[in-house]
C-alpha cells in the first residue's frame, strides 16, 4: 500500500508542475523540485538548484504544458524513484512541441520532489493542419 501512496503523491506533484508553470505560480515549484533539484534541458543545458530551475522555467515556458503517460519505478534505494513522462506543449500559434522527461524523484521531509529531470524533444513546433 505504501508504494501506491507514493505513486499517487508523485503523480500529484507532477500535475502541480504543469499547473504551476502554466499559471506562473512560481512559488509552488517549492512543492515540485528538491532544493538541490536539477533540470537538464534539451535546448539550454543544465540548471542546477531549485532557484536556477525556477529562473530557467520562468523564461522558457510554453502557454500550455501537458504531462502524460507517467510511469514510475522504485529501486533498492528507500526514498528514491525514477519516472518517464511524455509531454506536449502548445504554443500561442497552436504549434506543438512533444518530448519525454526522464525523472529521478526523492522523498523529502515535505514529500516527493523532482531531484533530476532531463528533457528530450521529439518534435518541435509542429504546425496545425490547414
Amino acid at each position: 500500500m505504501e508504494r501506491i501512496n507514493d505513486i499517487v503523491e508523485i503523480n500529484q506533484m507532477l500535475a502541480l508542475y504543469g499547473h504551476a508553470i502554466d499559471r506562473g505560480l512560481w512559488g509552488r515549484l517549492d512543492e515540485v523540485y528538491a532544493e538541490d533539484g536539477e533540470y537538464h534541458s534539451a535546448t539550454s543545458g543544465a540548471h542546477v538548484g531549485r532557484a536556477a530551475v525556477v529562473a530557467y522555467l520562468k523564461q522558457a515556458v510554453m502557454p500550455m504544458h501537458h504531462g502524460t503517460n507517467i510511469f514510475i519505478e522504485f529501486d533498492e534505494r528507500p526514498h528514491h524513484a525514477t519516472g518517464m513522462v511524455k509531454f506536449l506543449c502548445v504554443h500561442a500559434n497552436a504549434s506543438v512541441t512533444t518530448g519525454d522527461y526522464a525523472d529521478e524523484y526523492v522523498r523529502t521531509a515535505d514529500g516527493w520532489r523532482i531531484l533530476r529531470r532531463t528533457s528530450r524533444i521529439l518534435t518541435d513546433g509542429l504546425a496545425p493542419s490547414s
